[in-house]
């Protein structure tokens, strides 16, 4: 090598390793890490990702396998497909996703429980603002076709003031082989320690979202590499027919680079970490909260201890396959008793052209006619091969619990009602199941709406407008600092609407029949009896409020609430309804000026019922006079300006 060569390539060595240095430092004043704690940053994905890899990819090519058979058109032309596990995947898949999950927060604590309504009413608005009911089918077709679906909820929208949810591609995911579901259990066992997938981004995507560094240098994808990205598309274009799809690169601002999107906890802390130029350039660096995974997973049939469970490809593949080689077999049969084979005396049929067949033709032979010609016998399709069939089909029908009337087909033979009722019954029950193990992955889903929320939202300089749709129509509600201060994340309460509905009816049933006793007797609260039995009967709150409007004594309880928030005493009235006010106190978070004040209600009811004397109704002159020289500064049970009922003081006093 000349001098000249040798000093060139020396000063393009110097020059890579400037370039290298100063990205380390720009890297270390981004992120905090030094290059050393880079260099082990990567070490370590690069060993996950080597390690989850060997271990997902054969699960990568039986579910591409699987990908062929659902959609049925990766087959030779000449031969019939069957449609056994489209058909019972689609049922299923519509049973699960017709029946919505009802959310509903529900309050720890008892000054909360304002927040709580309120909170219901964002989940309401916020389910439509995040497209949940799209993202929704997505993520319950990969629960059903690959074991268990993973939706991220890591980004938040300040223009929507919305959780971003992305469905994840099961085909791009790599994880940790150990883990057994992506949390693990409340202390965390089996949760997984990585989990990561592989996206493509241009660079402008990269710089409009704000979140990653040091990409103007990445290389784009110009060279066309079958990645994990590539090779799902590739198995869905192949799935699809598409079998001659180029991977051809493009150029400019539409230009991608591939970005591997890594979760992983690195030294103690739980990051998100994206890299370029396979696998070997820090392009992202996001410390995350707390240590659970942003991503809700949801199994459909999950067995203990184990990530995958039971998929319905598991159960109808060998079925199908089996179907659709009878179903050919028979196909084949058919034709041939269409086509026959014959056998010919050649020294009565002189001309082979004469056997073409013709109408109205006549064929000369050479003597009788008997015997010349005579169709040559061939197996027939047995009635053997109609019962299996049937038999796969039973098989799948009674392993996911769809039979023939949940297929949109008429029932065998001819049961009776009692029959097609019970078999009814016993699909409900199997598919409340699946409704229930939903409910798990809905709870973690609304509790990390709940944090990012807390994360996410500035009580100084963020409002939002939540629109709520009542019986008086719709109506914008501003959701502010207020109604963020929670003492404790809530409790949610999951329910299948189909089954809710159900207990629903039964409980309000039940009511009717209790309320019809309970309401003779003087001391039952009507007014609160009609209220429970509108909500029985399903009757949103804001109907209920339509047709029984506050009373001037609940809006004095909610007003004395205000009062006694912020430490004020506040008297009792005698003419108080207590027991709507202790019902209305018992609203507010426990202190001991609403300990005090419900204390003083109690008394006066057990003073009502035991003097009742003291209480008795003021004329209208009294109460005109008792409001014309009312005064101040009174400590006795009466109207806070200090008049007596009935020119009577009374004993009891507010404490």
């Amino acid at each position: 090598m000349s001098k000249q060569n040798q000093q060139q390539t020396t000063e393009q060595a110097e020059g890579s390793l400037d370039k290298k240095m100063a990205t380390f430092a720009m890297i270390e004043e981004k992120t905090g890490f030094d290059r050393a704690k880079q260099e082990k940053l990567i070490k370590q994905i690069q060993s996950e990702y080597t390690f989850g890899y060997d271990y997902i990819k054969p699960k990568w090519d039986k579910w591409i396998m699987r990908l062929r058979l659902y959609n049925n058109q990766k087959r030779s032309d000449e031969s019939v497909g069957d449609t056994l596990l489209f058909s019972v995947f689609q049922t299923v898949l519509a049973e699960l996703y017709i029946d919505r999950l009802s959310s509903e927060a529900l309050h720890r604590d008892q000054g909360d429980a304002e927040r709580a309504e309120t909170w219901n009413d964002l989940i309401k608005f916020d389910y439509d603002e995040m497209e949940r009911s799209e993202n929704d089918y997505y993520w319950i077709w990969d629960t059903a076709f690959f074991g268990r679906g993973l939706l991220s909820a890591i980004e938040f929208d300040r223009d929507t003031m919305t959780p971003i949810l992305e469905v994840w591609d099961p085909l791009t995911v790599i994880r940790d082989p150990r883990a057994k579901s992506v949390n693990g259990d409340k202390r965390g066992r089996g949760g997984a320690k990585f989990i990561g997938r592989e996206i493509r981004l241009t660079k402008n995507d990269m710089k409009d979202q704000g979140i990653y560094f040091n990409f103007e240098d990445l290389d784009a994808d110009t060279k066309g590499n079958k990645d994990l990205i590539d090779q799902a598309q590739q198995a869905r274009d192949d799935a699809q027919g598409r079998q001659n799809t180029q991977f051809k690169a493009l150029e400019g601002d539409n230009a991608d680079v591939k970005i591997l999107e890594w979760i992983t906890f690195f030294d103690g802390d739980l990051y998100i970490i994206g890299l370029g130029d396979d696998r070997s350039q820090i392009v992202r660096v996001t410390k995350l909260k707390g240590k659970l995974i942003p991503l809700i997973d949801r199994a459909l049939f999950p067995m203990s201890k184990d990530w995958d469970g039971v998929t319905i490809p598991d159960l109808i593949e060998d079925k199908q396959r089996a179907r659709a080689v009878l179903t050919n077999l028979g196909l084949k049969a058919v034709k041939a008793s269409m086509h026959p084979m014959y056998l010919f005396n050649k020294n009565k049929i002189k001309n082979k052209g004469d056997l073409n067949f013709g109408f109205n033709k006549f064929i000369e032979v050479d003597g009788e006619v008997d015997g010349a010609v005579r169709p040559m016998l061939t197996q027939a399709v047995k009635a053997d091969a109609q019962f299996i069939l049937d038999l796969l089909e039973a098989g799948a029908q009674q392993a996911l619990a769809t039979p023939k009337q949940k297929l949109g087909m008429a029932p065998s033979g001819s049961p009776t009602a009692t029959e097609i009722n019970e078999v009814g019954n016993q699909v409900d029950t199997r598919h409340s199941l699946s409704a229930k193990i939903f409910g798990w992955s809905e709870r973690r889903f609304w509790q990390r709406h709940f944090r990012m929320y807390q994360e996410h939202y500035k009580p100084e300089i963020d409002t939002k407008l939540v629109r709520i749709v009542g019986s008086m129509g719709s109506e914008l509600k501003i959701f502010g600092p207020e109604e963020m201060k929670f003492s404790t994340m809530p409790d949610f309460r999951i329910e299948s609407v189909a089954l809710s509905e159900a207990e629903r009816v039964n409980k309000a049933r039940r009511f009717q029949s209790f309320f019809q006793f309970a309401s003779k007797v003087p001391e039952a609260d009507i007014r609160r009896g009609i209220e429970m039995m509108g909500q029985f009967m399903g009757l949103s709150h804001e109907t209920i409020r339509t047709v029984l409007p506050k009373s001037g004594e609940e809006l004095k309880a909610e007003n004395e609430n205000l009062q006694i928030q912020n430490g004020k005493k506040v008297p009792v009235s005698p003419r108080d309804d207590d027991r709507l006010h202790l019902y209305t106190h018992n609203k507010l978070a426990d202190s001991p000026e609403k300990y005090a004040h419900m204390e003083a209600h109690k008394r006066a009811l057990m003073l009502k019922k035991s003097q009742p004397e003291l209480f008795a109704p003021q004329t209208i002159e009294g109460q005109v006079q008792q409001a014309q020289g009312a005064t101040e500064g009174t400590e006795m049970l009466g109207d806070p300006s200090g008049g007596a009922i009935g020119g009577q003081q009374s004993a009891v006093t507010d404490i």
